[in-house]
């Protein structure tokens, strides 16, 4: 069927749905509903010729998998609709391990019943509002009736996911052998540039130990609200750009973010330094508060590079400085300060 054929259909079925007159966000609606299904099934040709075509090789070690079944069904909530699909799966003895080529290959969980799309979007939208008012913002937008359970479940799936390649970029920079891959992943540029990294920390409030509180308290211990967040913005100076008013903003950087304290965080900040391009890096840049442990992460992790107080902290230390000197909110004191801060 030629394109304009399939255009006059889609009119065609959407114009019995509509009422004259009708505004264009009517229309779009109507539109998305009759080619819905057509979209489904198309998804589901595709998936089911892609599962078709792929090799029964472990996805883990790429050996070749003993074979256990050929047409195992398999249903997945997509951005369409439900479809179904069947694949093949086997066992591989130096894993000893069953797998499915053909999930792994579509990029699809096992036991997950949403697909990548589908977790995308449900990662994002909890990420905004609740699980409840993410529903209806999905529905509107895409046309995708989720309920918030799934939501909720796909999002932290998602999460945990983000939590486990973390942890494995963390046990990479343990070794040569880790350290390579990780550095591979950053992006080649010709021009020589420099590397900038700005860390701090600070306290957050964030409640565990649920339902423990009162035996908590009665034992003197403490209840576990108060937390160290360790973070840091990796980026190169060389992305930087303008947007149309003439706003700078950095086109990429990378962020590290933990609770699991300094040593942990060191760690993250090395992985994500190396994929960021540490190692081709003309000048590496740590700007900080001046508090020790950031010098200190500083000299393990990054010894060639130079070490700065940031701006905003440096002018911190000059007014504390000029209060203690000649007084808080004097005339002296802002007269001392004003050429150090230029």
């Amino acid at each position: 069927m030629k394109e304009d054929d399939v255009v006059s259909w889609l009119c065609d079925q959407a114009s019995a749905l509509l009422q004259n007159p009708s505004d264009m966000g009517t229309i779009e609606k109507a539109v998305d509903r009759v080619s819905l299904q057509c979209r489904r099934r198309a998804l589901q040709c595709l998936v089911q010729q892609q599962a078709a075509r792929q090799d029964l090789n472990c996805p883990r070690c790429g050996a070749a998998l003993l074979v256990q079944a050929n047409h195992r069904l398999r249903h997945v909530h997509a951005c369409f609709g439900s479809i179904q699909f069947t694949r093949a799966y086997g066992f591989c003895p130096g894993c000893g391990d069953y797998f499915y080529p053909a999930d792994a290959a579509l990029g699809l969980q096992a036991r997950a019943p949403a697909s990548p799309r589908v977790q995308e979007l449900c990662a994002l939208t909890a990420l905004r509002a609740p699980a409840g008012q993410a529903q209806e913002d999905v529905r509107r937008l895409t046309g995708i009736d989720l309920d918030p359970s799934t939501l909720h479940r796909e999002a932290r799936r998602q999460g945990q996911r983000a939590l486990a390649r973390r942890d494995r970029d963390e046990q990479m920079t343990q070794t040569p052998s880790g350290i390579a891959p990780l550095a591979s992943r950053a992006l080649r540029m010709p021009s020589k540039f420099t590397l900038v990294i700005e860390i701090d920390a600070w306290n957050i409030r964030e409640r565990d130990n649920w339902g423990k509180t009162q035996a908590l308290r009665k034992a003197g211990q403490d209840t576990g609200r108060w937390h160290w967040v360790y973070t840091a913005t990796i980026f190169r100076l060389d992305q930087r750009a303008t947007t149309t008013s003439g706003r700078p903003v950095i086109a990429q950087r990378g962020y590290v973010a933990t609770r699991r304290g300094v040593d942990s965080f060191q760690r993250q900040l090395y992985a994500e330094a190396l994929q960021r391009g540490l190692t081709m890096a003309e000048l590496v840049l740590i700007l900080g508060d001046g508090a020790l442990w950031i010098w200190n992460i500083a000299t393990d992790r990054f010894k060639n590079a130079r070490q700065r107080v940031d701006l905003h902290h440096v002018k911190q230390h000059l007014w504390a400085l000029a209060h203690q000197i000649h007084g808080e909110g004097t005339v002296v004191a802002k007269q001392w300060v004003e050429p150090y801060l230029r």
